[in-house]
């Protein structure tokens, strides 16, 4: 997701006009509506032969989302010229509703790569791979000892000795296993990668009959 030439976000293909993100990502409607989607590409530029540019026409953010680092942290983007399908482009999978994920995940992402108070971000795509899945009490308690709180509909990423996770500009992208959305990166401390300050996530499998009933309903249009 770019903004007048820079990424902000990122999210996740669902279908061919359909994507998945987090919601505060989308509380700027002007920002929203002036965004470029940007596929297919592992350059953050979008310079690649196979490169496929979208925009949006219309938005959901979750009823129940509040602002800021808070539960309900899913919205929903829809795209009028379908996204072609190629070895370059494909949508994630979701998982069963209801559904916990397990053992390791892997992150993607444009965000900033660095641990200290100066963002740096790449100018290609990221992998953090194999980040374990924190079981909800080890994470909840992390996060409680810093002032913090985890929602049942969370997840959280280690490792707790620091020095890999989410950062500035991941919001919304995809923690994945294997092509399986499990979750969408929400929020974390700053700065990025600190001991004992887990990576938060929407836990999709929590939103699945949400993901599936709001892109039947009435959504925030960019239209004039």
């Amino acid at each position: 997701m770019q903004y007048r030439g820079t990424h902000y976000c990122a999210a996740s293909i669902l279908n061919s006009k359909w994507l998945v993100t987090a919601a505060h990502c989308l509380t700027n409607k002007a920002q929203v509506c002036g965004t470029t989607l940007v596929a297919c590409s592992n350059a953050v530029a979008g310079t690649a032969s196979t490169t496929q540019k979208r925009s949006i026409a219309h938005f959901k953010i979750h009823d129940l989302y509040t602002g800021g680092p808070a539960p309900y942290d899913i919205g929903l983007i829809y795209t009028e010229t379908a996204f072609t399908w190629s070895s370059a482009v494909a949508a994630v999978k979701l998982p069963s509703s209801g559904s916990k994920p397990k053992g390791t995940a892997n992150l993607y992402g444009w965000g900033s790569t660095s641990t200290g108070k100066t963002p740096s971000y790449p100018s290609v795509l990221q992998v953090a791979a194999n980040l374990p899945i924190l079981e909800h009490s080890v994470c909840d308690k992390a996060l409680t000892q810093k002032g913090a709180n985890l929602h049942d509909t969370n997840i959280c990423t280690g490792p707790l000795n620091g020095g890999k996770g989410i950062c500035t500009s991941d919001s919304g992208g995809p923690l994945v296993q294997g092509n399986v959305l499990v979750g969408i990166v929400s929020w974390g401390a700053q700065p990025c990668g600190q001991a004992n300050l887990p990576s938060v996530y929407v836990e999709v499998s929590a939103f699945i009959k949400w993901i599936n009933s709001e892109q039947k309903h009435t959504k925030l249009s960019c239209k004039a």
